[in-house]
C-alpha cells in the first residue's frame, strides 16, 4: 500500500494510480470468473477421472504421441483440411496407465455445425503408408472401425446441430437456468471398456505400464462462428 500510495502522490502518478488498481481489479474478476466455469465443468463427483493429466497418486494420463507430455488439444487446422465448408482434423493421443483398463469419455459444447468425431485404436510405425497420421517425428496406423459410443444426455438435435438435454445440467450449473442452449455440454461415452497395450521398453517417455494410442478425428461446417469446448477425458475400469 505505501508503493501504491507513493505513486499517487501527484495527479498525473494519481490517475495512473487508479488505472493500475481498476486493471488490477478488472484482472481478478477474469481470474475469478474462468475458475468458477471451469469449477462448474467438473463438480460431480468421480465421473471424470482425468483432464489431459491426472495429478498423483493417480496411474492414468492423457498424453500426446510416444507419450510425450500434453497440455492441450491443438484443434487449429488449414486449407488442406478443407474440403468444400468441411473441415475435418485428426489429432494422435495415448492413454498412459498401470490399470489393465481403461473407458475413453468425450465432452463438448454444441456450437459448431455439424461438429463429429470418431476414435480409433492406433499403433506407433517406423515408416509412413497410405492413410497413416504423423504428429512431431512419429507416425501411426489407425483401425479402420472407430469406438462405439453414445451420447448419454442427448436432447432433441438437429442434422446441423446436435443439443443436451436436461438430465445433466446440474453438474455444470446447479440451479442457474440462464445458460444458453449450446452451451450445455454433452457428454459421449464409450461402449467398451479398452484393454491395455504393454508398452514399449524401449519408450521411455513415461513410466507406466501401459501406452494406447489413438487417432482422433473431428470434423465440422466452417461457419464465421467457430468456438466450442471440446474435453477428452479417460476414466480407470475396474472391473
Amino acid at each position: 500500500m505505501r508503493n501504491i500510495t507513493d505513486k499517487c502522490e501527484t495527479k498525473k502518478k494519481n490517475t495512473k494510480c487508479k488505472m493500475l488498481i481498476r486493471l488490477t481489479i478488472s484482472m481478478l474478476v477474469v481470474i475469478l470468473l474462468a475458475f468458477g466455469v471451469s469449477k462448474a465443468w467438473f463438480v460431480h463427483e468421480n465421473n471424470i477421472a482425468t483432464l489431459m493429466q491426472v495429478t498423483e497418486p493417480s496411474s492414468i494420463a492423457i498424453r500426446g504421441p510416444h507419450g510425450e507430455a500434453l497440455s492441450s488439444l491443438d484443434l487449429s487446422y488449414t486449407e488442406d483440411d478443407k474440403k468444400g465448408d468441411t473441415v475435418t482434423i485428426k489429432r494422435v493421443v495415448s492413454v498412459s496407465s498401470d490399470a489393465r483398463r481403461h473407458k475413453i469419455e468425450i465432452v463438448h459444447t454444441t456450437n459448431l455445425k455439424g461438429l463429429t468425431f470418431k476414435i480409433y485404436p492406433a499403433t506407433e510405425v517406423t515408416s509412413k503408408t497410405d492413410g497413416s497420421v504423423t504428429e512431431g517425428n512419429y507416425t501411426y496406423t489407425y483401425s479402420t472401425t472407430p469406438l462405439n459410443g453414445h451420447y448419454i444426455n442427448e436432447g432433441n438435435s438437429t442434422a446441423d446441430y446436435k443439443y443436451a438435454n436436461g438430465s445433466k445440467h446440474s453438474w455444470n450449473f446447479d440451479n442457474y437456468n440462464q445458460v444458453q442452449a449450446h452451451a450445455e455440454p454433452i457428454y459421449w461415452l464409450a461402449n467398451e471398456t479398452q484393454d491395455g497395450v504393454k508398452k514399449d521398453k524401449t519408450n521411455t517417455s513415461v513410466d507406466s505400464e501401459y501406452l494406447n494410442y489413438y487417432v482422433i478425428e473431428i470434423s465440422w461446417t466452417e461457419t464465421e462462428k467457430e468456438t466450442d469446448i471440446f474435453y477428452l477425458l479417460v476414466q480407470i475400469d475396474n472391473k
